[in-house]
């Protein structure tokens, strides 16, 4: 990696919340210490920022390319829309790529997400023969993306691509990746925040809630957004006993194209809440938080989330020692989830049936959360996988692809 020139190419970048935003800095500020000649650069396309701009984000230089004017043409049908505003991207990325002189000696691409930048990023490494290391994010992602409506491009024989459950994985052989190229892993879990702290419960939920201990609080962390469903969370309250309470946090979008729905989505819970006489038992918080903290200060971590990457929020609460109940439909919570060891997997449609699971977990020994605590944290800690990237981005540029 000496002296080599690294690219990342996102959908989402922070400001703008996205997990893989968060994540993969991380990645590169882990490899960086290790190796401190790395230089890395991010392009990035955007939904709730539609602005195009240049600006610095924990030391990356990063570039956002949208379609800032097309996005606010609101008289266009928003599905049309959305289609041009990729294209536009696309196009735009891709001369960018080309043309521009920050993007001239490029060793390594870094790929996560999907978008016009995404696609464009693919079709740059194929003609310039650039090694790809590919996340695919979602559990539906696949390795091709569109481009220019009727066209796909996919990875090269000079790629490796990251999937998040066995599931995605299998999906990927049957689309005739090699097997050789596929890495199947769990998004990586921090172990220095993220273990138990049962001692410091009462503190934190003291601090941070108006909850004390003699209530049994269920948490959850995410963005405000309808897949993450924490209206679920609310109608199970409602059938819990008065003694339970819930803390739901996380950033709430304030601008662009879906602040509309997303609004309309938060106040829907701030009503219901009012109408069912619940405003003593939860408590809402709409802006970024510790996620760690929130997650020790509960006694249950409950994800009703859909179509959902992989829930890297279920793994860092078991890490610290919170059991997880979770949408039963979903591939990743059904891989990692064990009845009764860990937490419960439940039907999105049956409030009741998480009621029912809520009550078990919060009964489990602390002892046994310990044990769960050290199973995922020996699976998903974070120096085992980062020392795999760091074996898998050396196989590439040395162009021996062995995933």
């Amino acid at each position: 990696m000496k002296n080599k020139n690294f690219l990342l190419v996102i959908s989402k970048f922070p400001p703008e919340y996205a997990g893989p935003g968060v994540r993969i800095p991380r990645l590169y500020k882990w490899l960086k210490e290790e190796r401190d000649e790395i230089n890395i650069q991010i392009l990035c396309n955007g939904i709730e920022k539609v602005k195009n701009e240049k600006y610095v984000y924990e030391g990356y230089s990063v570039r956002r390319v949208t379609a800032e004017y097309l996005n606010k043409l609101s008289f266009i049908p928003q599905k049309i829309l959305n289609a041009l505003v990729y294209q536009y991207e696309f196009l735009k990325t891709l001369f960018l790529l080309f043309f521009s002189k920050h993007y001239r000696n490029i060793h390594f691409l870094h790929i996560a997400g999907h978008s016009g930048g995404t696609a464009a990023a693919l079709v740059w490494s194929r003609i310039r023969h650039v090694p790809v290391l590919m996340e695919l994010v979602t559990e539906h992602a696949k390795h091709e993306q569109s481009f220019l409506f009727f066209f796909k491009v996919g990875i090269s024989n000079n790629a490796a691509l990251i999937t998040l459950t066995d599931q995605a994985r299998k999906n990927c052989l049957n689309l005739s990746v090699k097997e050789s190229q596929i890495w199947c892993r769990p998004n990586p879990i921090n172990e220095s925040v993220f273990y138990p702290e049962f001692q410091k419960k009462y503190e934190l939920r003291k601090k941070l809630t108006s909850f004390d201990e003699s209530k049994k609080t269920i948490v959850n962390v995410a963005k405000m957004i309808p897949q993450k469903n924490q209206f679920l969370i609310l109608k199970i309250l409602k059938l819990l006993p008065e003694d339970y309470t819930a803390v739901i946090a996380g950033p709430f979008v304030k601008e662009g194209p879906l602040y509309k729905r997303d609004r309309e989505y938060v106040e829907s819970m701030k009503k219901f809440i009012k109408q069912n006489n619940l405003s003593a038992r939860v408590n809402l918080v709409l802006d970024f938080v510790n996620a760690e903290e929130y997650m020790k200060l509960g006694d249950v971590y409950v994800m009703p989330a859909w179509n959902e990457g992989f829930g890297t929020p279920m793994m860092e609460a078991m890490a610290c020692g919170v059991p997880v109940v979770a949408n039963s439909q979903e591939i990743a919570f059904q891989e990692w989830i064990e009845g009764g060891k860990n937490g419960y997997l439940c039907d999105i449609q049956e409030p009741e049936e998480w009621a029912q699971a809520i009550q078990k977990v919060v009964k489990f020994s602390e002892e046994k959360c310990l044990e769960m605590a050290e199973r995922i944290r020996e699976k998903a800690g974070q120096k085992a996988i980062y020392s795999h990237y760091e074996d898998i981005i050396d196989s590439l540029l040395s162009g021996d692809c062995k995933s």
